[in-house]
């Protein structure tokens, strides 16, 4: 679960479009192997995991489409989510 959030930290942080997309797959394959998903207790949180896991295949197909602030947007929900989980 800590990598998945530290992922997404940078993935909210990152300025730069190429790393932006490397941090992605990064997080992708993560998802998609379920590394660090096993430590996560809510199917609420799990669900928005693999869920933005999916949305941001769009972001990675045609970023300027999908949109910058959508993507953050996204990213910044899930964030939120995990972090309000982990404090109860």
């Amino acid at each position: 679960m800590e990598n998945i959030l530290r992922l997404l930290e940078k993935i909210h942080l990152e300025q730069n479009q190429e790393n932006k997309i490397k941090l992605i797959d990064k997080f992708q394959r993560s998802v998609w192997n379920s590394q660090g998903l096993e430590q996560i207790t809510t199917s609420d949180v799990f669900d928005a995991i693999v869920d933005l896991a999916h949305d941001l295949e769009f972001y990675r197909d045609d970023p300027h489409n999908y949109g910058e602030e959508k993507m953050k947007r996204e990213v910044e929900t899930v964030l939120k989510k995990i972090l309000e989980s982990s404090s109860k």
